[in-house]
């Protein structure tokens, strides 16, 4: 294999604290991807790839008092796990022939489908909406995105009001905004903007308009104000902080907030509820604080179709 894969299947889970420290979690090195942690900030999900073939969704208890356990064994690739409520995890997964979203109780049980099988159709990144709702990206990444939010009667309806690729969404912790990927800045590279959830047009680039910016997540600390975002630079290997206050969809303070590991294609970040903490992908070779070239001005890269790995992991037989 090469060294890339190498470094990736020797990865940690650890969490950063806000003064920088990191305290890696008592895993073992896997290729960790997607870490989400559970609305009470008692566990992690995260999705663990063996090979380029097969991928399952792992719970960690933070407390640290048992082991990393298997959640997911049907199917060939269990993606992509976020929380319905802090007992249930949606994911996607290929189990029934396409890639369709599911959720699963912690505990056991069999898990249900959500969203119906498309021919065609990938179903990725699912999130609760603060009403309650279903998330979720159909294609996403590729010129025949579309952003849907599952309604109480079951029909898929658009949440983002233009025809921009959005792929993951995030919705903050007041329910007030949502932050999602679509293509803007220079060149048009993935980027991230935010607006008011429900959609009222008031979308704004959030990220720089340089730098390709992908996964937007928010920190859930519990203040009010300002409302912090924060997101990855693949280009850099960095995780980037910016402050939002309303009611005019202000921003201000962007900042480094530290490096990451995994991937280009993985999120590789969640908060911690009730903290300003995270639980990151880590590598030792990461060490502690920024990388040293964090402050040099990202050369112009050819955007590669981010989702690739993604489509790569369907069956096409």
């Amino acid at each position: 294999g090469s060294s890339s894969v190498s470094l990736e299947a020797g990865n940690l889970l650890a969490v950063v604290e806000s003064d920088g420290t990191v305290k890696p979690l008592d895993v073992p090195r896997r290729a960790y991807a997607f870490p989400s942690v559970a609305p009470d900030g008692m566990r992690v999900a995260v999705q663990v790839n063996d090979d380029d073939e097969h991928a399952n969704i792992f719970i960690y208890d933070l407390s640290g008092r048992s082991e990393i356990r298997q959640l997911t064994f049907a199917g060939d690739q269990n993606l992509m796990p976020s929380w319905k409520d802090a007992e249930t995890v949606l994911f996607t997964s290929d189990r029934d022939g396409s890639m369709r979203i599911y959720e699963q109780r912690v505990d056991g049980g069999t898990a249900a489908a959500l969203t119906e099988s498309v021919e065609g159709e990938i179903h990725a990144f699912p999130e609760i909406t603060p009403d309650g709702r279903l998330a979720y990206s159909i294609n996403p990444g590729t010129v025949a995105t579309r952003s849907r939010i599952l309604s109480s009667d079951g029909e898929p309806e658009a949440f983002v009001n233009d025809d921009a690729p959005a792929g993951a969404v995030a919705f903050s912790p007041d329910g007030m905004l949502m932050a999602y990927n679509g293509i803007g800045g220079v060149g048009a590279q993935f980027s991230i903007f935010v607006e008011r959830y429900p959609s009222d047009g008031s979308k704004r680039l959030a990220s720089s308009a340089d730098s390709v910016a992908l996964f937007p997540r928010w920190v859930r600390n519990g203040v009010d104000s300002p409302l912090t975002l924060v997101y990855q630079e693949p280009q850099r290997g960095i995780v980037q902080a910016i402050d939002i206050s309303l009611p005019g969809l202000e921003f201000g303070n962007r900042r480094l907030l530290f490096p990451y590991a995994g991937t280009r294609s993985n999120r590789a970040l969640d908060s911690i509820p009730g903290t300003d903490s995270f639980i990151i992908i880590w590598s030792e070779a990461l060490g502690v604080g920024a990388p040293a070239d964090a402050s040099e001005p990202s050369r112009i890269v050819v955007i590669e179709n981010w989702i690739e790995e993604l489509k790569a992991r369907v069956r096409t037989d």
